[in-house]
């Protein structure tokens, strides 16, 4: 990992500078994300089709810094189109392009909207970890991938307009709540079978905190 370069992402986000990064295009393997995304205070994108189906392409979690003394955090954050989704052409007209890297413009620039609508009262509420904890909690959940495939869920721009124009500075859990039951999303806690003498379940639970740069536990 270069390390300078990581330490200039923690210095712009620190100074409220919104990064959204795709999560790049080595998918279906795991453990596959791309560098800046896969960085706790960045957006990291990834891909769907119209379909809602997450594209092959997609780079899937979990986050490769803290093994093998830890367990990876969830990431992609979010994802939305990036499959076949139509923009300019350099030699004009339009063209089809495909790739994390159309899917992280399209948060990007569902970002730019959101902040323009924000009441001037709010204002001073925004940052990089409350934008990303508003995105993550209007997600619609994809009923075919899991936690490591899709984040969150689906880019929800209605729904994210409306929590951020009532938001509140809190902390937050990602993921909120860890149910066994729930597959195929909670993959792989899911599929493990829990009885006497089980070996414990390992997860890494990321904590956003919209109430500043730093936080006390």
């Amino acid at each position: 990992m270069d390390k300078p370069f990581v330490e200039k992402v923690w210095e712009l986000t620190a100074n409220h500078v919104i990064m959204v990064s795709a999560i790049g295009n080595d998918g279906p393997l795991y453990g596959t994300l791309n560098n800046p995304a896969d960085q706790l205070d960045v957006i990291g994108v990834g891909g769907i089709d119209y379909s809602n189906n997450i594209a092959r392409f997609s780079s899937r979690g979990m986050t490769t810094w803290e093994l093998p003394s830890g367990y990876g955090r969830i990431k992609p954050d979010i994802v939305t189109y990036g499959l076949n989704v139509y923009a300019s052409d350099l030699v004009g007209g339009c063209r089809a392009l495909s790739g994390t890297s159309v899917a992280s413009p399209v948060v990007a620039g569902a970002v730019a909207l959101l902040l323009s609508s924000v009441k001037s009262s709010q204002r001073d509420l925004i940052n990089p970890a409350s934008v990303k904890q508003c995105l993550l909690a209007s997600a619609d959940r994809l009923p075919t991938a899991n936690m490591f495939e899709q984040g969150i869920g689906k880019l929800n721009l209605i729904e994210a307009y409306k929590v951020l124009n009532s938001y509140q500075p809190q902390a937050s859990f990602v993921p909120s709540y860890l149910d066994f039951t729930k597959c195929p999303y909670m993959w792989p806690y899911c599929s493990q079978p829990i009885y006497y003498t089980a070996m414990p379940v390992v997860a890494n639970i990321t904590i956003l905190n919209g109430m500043g740069v730093t936080g006390m536990i």
